[in-house]
């Protein structure tokens, strides 16, 4: 009998290690306010522009391929949108960008938009809108338990990315608001295959798409 279950756990054990595989991300992305004048259709008939995209130190490596993918994304689902890196060029021919960082620092520190700086930068942009996306820091979590099945340590590690956005109208309202967060977890027989420049670029098109009202694709 021993040696039957010795047998069974040694089978069981094998068939996990041959399961041994790479795991990527999960994609959750939705919005969690939206003004009842807001709508993607309305959103792409009077346009929008991307602003550059706001992450703290050290994540420039990433924030730039995030920026890019956001582009590319709203560039595929809207016909009225600017991407990041031409309103930073339209804002600096126009010499504003000295409001739009005022802009982004008052609305950081007290969360109010100075409705003045929002319609100059509309009206030089020639856009209703303003997606502002906040970068998160990335995350990495290791724990630790007991594997019964292996009789020793299992370990569990946990790695995401989110992003932030807003969407301003010109008249200094918040028009739309929400998040997404690419996350991956592996076990003792898997391993995540995904930077986190891979998950920060799923996160960008995850975004655009609840900015849209569609839904993540399932075949990533």
């Amino acid at each position: 009998m021993k040696n039957f279950t010795f047998i069974i756990m040694t089978v069981l054990l094998a068939g996990f290690l041959l399961q041994s595989c790479a795991v990527s991300s999960k994609v959750s992305a939705g919005s969690s306010y939206q003004n009842e004048t807001f709508s993607p259709s309305e959103l792409d008939r009077t346009g929008f522009a991307i602003l550059p995209v706001t992450a703290g130190d050290g994540q420039e490596g990433y924030r730039r391929p995030f920026g890019d993918k956001l582009n590319r994304t709203a560039s595929n689902l809207f016909k009225n949108v600017i991407p990041w890196d031409s309103t930073m060029q339209i804002l600096n021919q126009a010499e504003s960008v000295q409001d739009y960082q005022k802009l982004i620092k008052m609305y950081n520190e007290t969360a109010i938009l100075d409705q003045s700086i929002t319609k100059k930068l509309s009206e030089t942009l020639g856009v209703e809108y303003l997606l502002y996306v906040r970068l998160g820091q990335p995350e990495q979590t290791r724990s630790s338990g007991y594997n019964y099945l292996s009789g020793g340590v299992s370990t569990t590690e946990t790695q995401s990315v989110s992003a932030f956005a807003k969407i301003w109208q010109s008249n200094g309202d918040v028009a739309w608001e929400g998040s997404a967060t690419a996350r991956a977890v592996s076990g003792d027989y898997t391993y995540i295959a995904e930077n986190y420049q891979q998950q920060a670029e799923k996160v960008a098109d995850a975004l655009i798409r609840a900015v849209a009202g569609m839904p993540i694709p399932t075949t990533k």
